[in-house]
């Protein structure tokens, strides 16, 4: 009997060894796993396209994230922690954007596209709270202000535990409980202002703090530079071809500028161009200035003489520039003694390559005569031109015989009347 019990004794022994070893073993093989329980990282980008522009929607806005680290117990961050690498492309496709819908307030066209999850494949190893960077990747449109916006992204990871609450599964599965985003640079590259620390974009990193903001939105805005010109005429057999004539334009910033938002003035120059050639000992320049702090340019004038033009081209004139698109402006012409004025004005229309006037005759004709009127036109991608013309009122060349007609005819019913009497007096005198 006894020695039966050794045996059974010695057998369990050895059975509970053996499992042992199996259960270690397949421990050791079996990597910790990853899954999610609702918790997504999702990003947005919305596009402001200026009136008169046209976004190309060959380009795709991309997005880049920095591993930083591991949030430790006092709200730091390890950055020699190996934390994964998120694989999962961050780009948006500019095909997304299909034109989007009209702010009725700002007179923008809007639209926001928002990327998939970009924890729809991440592994994570062990619990920690993970800290990432988020910015975007700027590209080469013409006119694009790209966002210079910067976003903490913190996961939160934990352990799975058994039904006690406590003990953690075996074999050990790591769940992202929560994702947060913190803000800590805005679209214009400023930093974001403390205002309320619990509530704030900017608050401190706290272990264990969720942070539950919606995802971020990179905001950009498409507003690009476009060609403006203005061009004097003068007619009538009397004009005087050097007389110069005055305009006071303002223009108004387009909606895609905020002034809230920025953080230094924006210069744009045009120059002066005398026969089609652009002035020169000296340059003409003519500056127009948005201040940080103003929706509309400080008050201007220019002058133009017979045949000049103001002109803001774009490339490939490297030394001029051109106005953004979407702005706005009213161009008035002082009032000249003697001359009528009338300009023939294309807004943003499409022209014919080669053409020597803008347009094709399909502009708005402005009538403005002794009392000069502004129109209010908003700057887009095609042709924007006007063509002011100054007429001298006609001189009638018989004016000067028509005025002393009644005198003339006077003296010569006077003179036939003398001779008349005359001739009659001999002829009597004869009798």
């Amino acid at each position: 009997m006894n020695k039966l019990m050794k045996k059974i004794v010695t057998g369990v022994l050895a059975l509970t060894m053996v499992m042992g070893t199996v259960v270690a073993v397949s421990a050791s093989v079996v990597p910790p796993a990853s899954k999610q329980t609702g918790a997504t990282a999702i990003i947005s980008k919305t596009l402001n396209v200026a009136p008169g522009a046209v976004f190309d929607t060959t380009e795709n806005f991309s997005f880049v994230i920095t591993k930083e680290g591991l949030m430790k117990p006092d709200g730091t961050i390890d950055t020699t922690a190996t934390i994964p690498t998120l694989t999962t492309p961050t780009v948006i496709a500019g095909t997304a954007f299909t034109g989007g819908t009209l702010n009725t307030v700002t007179g923008m066209m809007e639209q926001t596209v928002r990327t998939t999850d970009l924890l729809a494949s991440a592994t994570f190893l062990h619990a920690g709270v993970y800290v990432y960077t988020i910015t975007e990747t700027a590209g080469s449109t013409n006119g694009m202000d790209y966002s210079l916006a910067e976003y903490q992204m913190i996961v939160y990871v934990e352990n799975a535990v058994e039904a006690d609450g406590v003990t953690v599964s075996t074999p050990v599965v790591t769940t992202v409980t929560n994702v947060g985003f913190r803000k800590v640079r805005n679209d214009n590259g400023t930093t974001p202002t403390l205002v309320a620390p619990e509530a704030d974009d900017n608050v401190p990193l706290v272990s264990g703090q969720a942070y539950p903001k919606a995802s971020p939105d990179f905001v950009n805005e498409l507003n690009p530079l476009v060609n403006f010109s203005v061009a004097k005429k003068v007619a009538g057999e009397f004009a005087d071809t050097t007389k110069e004539f005055t305009f006071t334009p303002v223009f108004t910033r387009p909606e895609t500028q905020k002034v809230k938002d920025e953080t230094v003035d924006r210069t744009y120059t045009g120059y002066i161009y005398v026969d089609g050639v652009k002035a020169v000992s000296p340059e003409r320049p003519v500056v127009v200035t948005f201040e940080k702090t103003k929706l509309e340019s400080d008050t201007l004038t220019f002058t133009l003489k017979h045949n000049e033009s103001l002109r803001f081209n774009i490339a490939p004139h490297a030394d001029d520039s051109g106005l953004p698109s979407g702005t706005t402006y009213t161009l008035v012409e002082t009032g000249t003694l003697g001359y009528t004025a009338s300009a023939e004005v294309w807004n943003n229309i499409t022209t014919t390559s080669g053409e020597t006037v803008p347009g094709t005759g399909a502009g708005d004709d402005l009538e403005i005569a002794e009392a000069p009127v502004g129109t209010d036109l908003t700057l887009g991608i095609n042709t924007n031109a006007s063509v002011w013309t100054n007429t001298y009122r006609d001189v009638t060349p018989t004016g000067i015989l028509l005025n002393n007609l009644p005198f003339i005819l006077l003296i010569v019913v006077s003179i036939g009347g003398f001779v008349g009497y005359i001739a009659h007096k001999r002829r009597k005198a004869t009798n």
